[in-house]
């Protein structure tokens, strides 16, 4: 389980403009929206990557020049949120 707001320090910093963005903030868990909003033929990492993208809040543009290493950092910490922590059989 993570701590929000988590912040995400990137260990490959994304020149974004003028700025360079070294650091990532995941300030909510996803919704019914966002699953609901994932692409359906995507593989599980695709899913992961979009959700991780909606969750920071940034636009595509600058996902886009993540480094892929730290993407799958954020994929990892998104699909965290969709982990169980009831006992199987329970309602």
């Amino acid at each position: 389980m993570v701590d929000l707001p988590y912040i995400h320090k990137l260990k490959y910093p994304v020149k974004y403009g003028e700025q360079i963005i070294s650091e990532v903030k995941i300030e909510r868990r996803p919704t019914v929206k966002d699953l609901r909003n994932l692409p359906p033929s995507s593989s599980p990492l695709d899913q992961n990557i979009e959700l991780a993208s909606r969750l920071i809040g940034e636009a595509p543009s600058f996902v886009n020049n993540i480094d892929a290493e730290d993407m799958l950092d954020l994929a990892e910490i998104a699909s965290g949120f969709l982990e169980s922590s009831r006992p199987a059989g329970r309602k």
